[in-house]
């Protein structure tokens, strides 16, 4: 039965892996359909989906919510995956639309001076010195090559509108432009496959029994002491010298007279018997 469920186990994932070379790559992220334009007054970036990475080209228009709009200002915030190239003159590669007439136009990169990655967007200011009508609604103001590397948005900062007269109009906005690369990879995390989950055997809480101590208080007993006998110590016994006349001659003891001392008494005594 191990075998088995563990064949199925192994068949599972094996399919799964394989489901994941299969499609894993053919996935590319889903792009929004473009945004209509906003209500403006207003100009704006157009929405922008590619196939791929590289280069590309983005639109700036204008929406002019009911108003005669004969000249524009705006900036181009850079995304990190999306920016503005420079032509051969190091100026943004942006061209003004032609259509609208507006000759005076130019582009500089920002902050100023600037160059390569130091510079975070473009100033744009669409204007004519001569021509002083009104861009129609809708209309493509200028368009900039871009070197797109992923999906990115593209902000508008520092937007400025004004009349025919050198008005500056009123509530005039900038929306920013989402540029979309469909091959990309989607910005989420890929699942990996885990392995199922071992069954482990969860320790119970068990109270091990607590050992009772008793306290036993010790009665202390009087044991008698053995107390110390005093062992009498073999005590020296004079030498008792005794003559025919009965009498004895005995060393005292506290003086601890020495034998030798009594040599010479001891040879009168044999003298007078050896007479006798």
């Amino acid at each position: 039965m191990r075998r088995r469920i563990g064949l199925v186990h192994v068949l599972g994932f094996g399919s799964l892996a394989l489901a994941w070379l299969v499609v894993g790559p053919a996935w590319g992220q889903t792009c929004p359909d473009p945004r209509p334009a906003p209500a403006g007054p207003a100009v704006y970036i157009e929405d922008l989906n590619v196939e791929a990475a590289g280069d590309a080209v983005i639109a700036v228009k204008l929406a002019a919510g009911g108003q005669e709009i004969a000249g524009t200002q705006n900036d181009i915030v850079f995304h990190t995956n999306v920016r503005v190239k420079a032509n051969q003159d190091g100026d943004p590669d942006c061209t003004v639309n032609p259509a609208i007439g507006k000759e005076a136009t130019s582009f500089a990169f920002q902050p100023s001076p600037c160059s390569g990655d130091q510079c975070t967007g473009v100033r744009a200011i669409v204007f004519s010195v001569r021509n002083l009508r009104a861009i129609p609604d809708g209309s493509v103001l200028y368009t900039c090559n871009v070197t797109v590397s992923g999906s990115g948005t593209l902000g508008v900062a520092n937007a400025r509108g004004s009349t025919p007269g050198g008005q500056a109009i009123s509530g005039f906005s900038g929306r920013e432009g989402n540029v979309c690369v469909r091959g990309a990879q989607p910005p989420t995390a890929t699942p990996t496959p885990t392995s199922p989950p071992v069954p482990t055997n969860t320790p119970t809480n068990t109270v091990a029994p607590t050992a009772t101590f008793t306290a036993t208080r010790a009665v202390p007993t009087n044991t008698p002491t053995p107390r110390a006998t005093a062992t009498p110590s073999p005590t020296q016994t004079s030498a008792v010298v005794e003559d025919e006349d009965g009498c004895h001659i005995a060393p005292n003891p506290s003086k601890g007279v020495s034998w030798w001392l009594l040599a010479p008494l001891a040879l009168v005594l044999l003298r007078r018997r050896i007479r006798r």
